[in-house]
């Protein structure tokens, strides 16, 4: 079965950054900041942080789940509400967003009241209607308004704003835009404020201000689709030092037969209610794609193959005229378009089209040294093994001893764990570092997360894949039994965690992926369904097969990201494969799908680092544990029964 055998959009996170680092440069030359807009992609995090590399000053959203989404994957950086709020979502917003645009002041007491149960002020931009007649306080009302907002004392005023084009199509001029900064003026002569932001619009400023129209006062613009199309929006132009084609629209031809151009018998309207017209041009090759006006804004659509016309689509279908098609085409064949903003909104939003972000900021490949991260490097029981044959599959090894662990098996305490975790972390930092692939052999769940700490420092944009028999979501909240080992996955994603001054969450939850998991208990059940994780059970390892669920693991781990970081329980085996194991689960993972599992990542070359845990090194421990886990560390670097060439993934 193939997951994601739908139409999907591919998302250039590469030429993003490159549209947003132009329009970040050519507005600073006229003093102006930039909101990076992600609300057509909803809220994506890779789009995120792509923008934040290209220096936006902060990121622009219209809807809390998105908001939610971006904080949950860990981004701090300012965000500005751009739609107005809802009353009932006020406490919400004051403490997950920044700033936001606003002209109710029903709105904003909420958001007063909201702010000041909290101990502190909410910023807000007061929104001016110049003509366009979507949101803002009409021009006349404003001082009266004011004189109201004024009365807040848990919100403050830090500027002003307008909106233009997006809904009246009122073009963005000297005269509209100087308005706008009059009335600034006013309001701080009146009131006795110095607003620092005057934000001057949406991408439809940027030809005004390339022009050298745009006010002295105008600091800020939010900037959305000239971003992400690279266009600006009043004439639909590509914009200076953009690309246009940083997202691709793709789906498969299921039907390619020739037929005639116009229907036969008596026709009527079509299933929207439309009234459909023909040309006759004779009988020509047509293709039918697996997507339709379910998915996408056929009209927004352009192929990428210019000879290529579309002819209409159902709920899901899309019928194209390729008789003229540049290439040949055969049915399983999958069709490209470049979409507009509505086209990209509807396929951003559609559940049925998978995302998939690229980029090609990713970690060379051909890193050949490995760091072996061992307490006791000497008494490893495999270590002549590894030594041997790592050099023979063309790395070179080193190892390299560690923080060793406490006398105590388990700690106290979360809060012990990751301090534990923090001070090994640095013999993984000083590992990447000396660009070579960390390999922590540890005996302890808890020491996972020193890698976690080590690249979220050093390699944020990173993808997980964890092989675990346990969900390790708990919190101390839901366990009364005090066990640190079974909380870790959650508190790298800052559950649980308090006093700790560290950059959670340690994790990207859209990149991490857990497989083999087996045992759930019913409170981290709910705590995982809401953390953007992805769960691969053993259930569901039985029905799709492990080849299909350790490549669609490597899909999501290395969506957008520059490196994938590889965790091993030696728990997620069957416990006949690794005897004497603390807390075993029944029905785990056999000794050749583990193997294949590591075959299949080796063929990816996405890892970047790599833990396997426990390994027991202590009297009475079953050899056969460390034994299996040389194997796997072994077929993870490239070790095969023959040496014949294997497909890539």
């Amino acid at each position: 079965m193939n997951l994601h055998s739908g139409p999907t959009i591919e998302i250039d996170l590469d030429k993003i950054e490159r549209n947003a680092a132009a329009i970040v440069s050519q507005c600073a030359e006229h003093g102006i900041s930039v909101v990076g807009v992600t609300k057509v992609t909803c809220g994506m995090p890779h789009v995120a942080r792509a923008l934040l590399r290209a220096g936006v000053s902060a990121l622009g959203e219209s809807r809390l789940e998105n908001v939610m989404r971006l904080r949950d994957a860990g981004i701090t950086a300012p965000i500005m509400m751009l739609r107005i709020p809802p009353i009932s979502s006020a406490p919400d917003v004051v403490d997950l967003v920044d700033v936001s645009l606003n002209s109710e002041i029903k709105v904003l007491r909420a958001l007063s009241d909201a702010a000041l149960a909290r101990g502190r002020q909410h910023d807000v931009i007061i929104m001016v209607d110049l003509g366009d007649l979507r949101e803002g306080v009409w021009p006349d009302d404003l001082m009266p308004f004011m004189d109201r907002v004024r009365e807040l004392e848990g919100v403050r005023v830090i500027g002003m704003g307008a909106n233009l084009s997006c809904y009246g199509g009122v073009v963005p001029t000297t005269e509209n835009l100087g308005l706008l900064v009059r009335m600034v003026e006013e309001v701080e002569q009146r009131y006795g404020l110095n607003l620092q932001v005057v934000s001057g619009g949406n991408s439809s400023s940027l030809p005004l201000m390339r022009a050298g129209g745009l006010p002295k006062r105008v600091n800020q613009l939010r900037i959305g689709e000239a971003i992400m199309l690279g266009r600006e929006t009043i004439h639909g132009t590509p914009w200076h030092d953009t690309v246009q084609d940083a997202f691709t629209i793709r789906a498969e031809i299921i039907e390619l037969k020739r037929k005639p151009s116009v229907p036969l018998g008596v026709t009527t309207r079509d299933a929207f209610g439309g009234q459909p017209s023909f040309s006759d041009r004779g009988v020509r090759l047509r293709a039918i794609l697996n997507t339709g006006r379910e998915d996408v804004l056929i009209d927004g659509l352009r192929p990428l193959d210019p000879r290529i016309a579309i002819l209409g689509a159902s709920s899901d279908h899309m019928i194209l005229d390729v008789e003229d098609s540049s290439e040949p085409l055969s049915v399983g064949d999958r069709v490209a378009f470049l979409p507009d903003y509505g086209a990209l909104l509807a396929a951003m939003t559609s559940a049925y089209i998978h995302k998939v972000p690229r980029t090609a900021r990713r970690l060379a490949r051909d890193l050949k040294r490995v760091t072996l991260l061992y307490e006791a490097p000497e008494s490893f029981p495999q270590r002549s093994e590894i030594d041997t044959t790592l050099p023979e599959l063309g790395v070179e090894p080193r190892w390299q001893p560690i923080v060793p662990l406490p006398v105590a098996v388990e700690f106290d305490t979360l809060a012990a764990s990751i301090e534990y975790a923090l001070a090994l972390s640095e013999s993984v930092a000083e590992a990447i570092r000396a660009n070579t692939i960390p390999v922590l052999l540890g005996d302890n769940d808890v020491q996972r997360v020193a890698a976690f700490l080590a690249l979220r420092r050093l390699r944020p944009d990173y993808g997980l894949i964890i092989f675990d028999a346990h969900a390790n979501f708990h919190t101390p909240a839901s366990r009364e039994e005090s066990c640190p080992g079974r909380m870790i996955l959650a508190a790298a994603l800052g559950h649980g965690i308090e006093r700790l001054n560290l950059p959670f969450p340690l994790i990207n939850p859209e990149n991490t992926v857990l497989v083999g998991v087996r045992q759930v208990a019913p409170e981290e059940r709910a705590l995982l369904e809401r953390s953007r994780v992805t769960v691969f059970t053993i259930e569901d390892i039985d029905s799709l097969g492990i080849r299909e669920v350790i490549e669609s693991a490597i899909r999501i781990a290395s969506m957008g990201t520059m490196a994938t970081h590889v965790s091993v329980d030696m728990d997620v085996l069957d416990p006949e494969q690794v005897p004497k194991l603390r807390m075993p689960v029944e029905g785990g993972l056999t000794y050749r799908e583990a193997h294949l599992c590591m075959e299949t990542i080796a063929r990816s070359r996405i890892l970047c680092s790599l833990d396997i845990l426990p390994i027991q090194n202590r009297p009475g421990a079953d050899p056969r544990m460390a034994h299996t886990a040389t194997a796997m560390l072994l077929s993870v670097f490239g070790k095969r029964i023959f040496r014949r060439s294997q497909p890539r993934l």
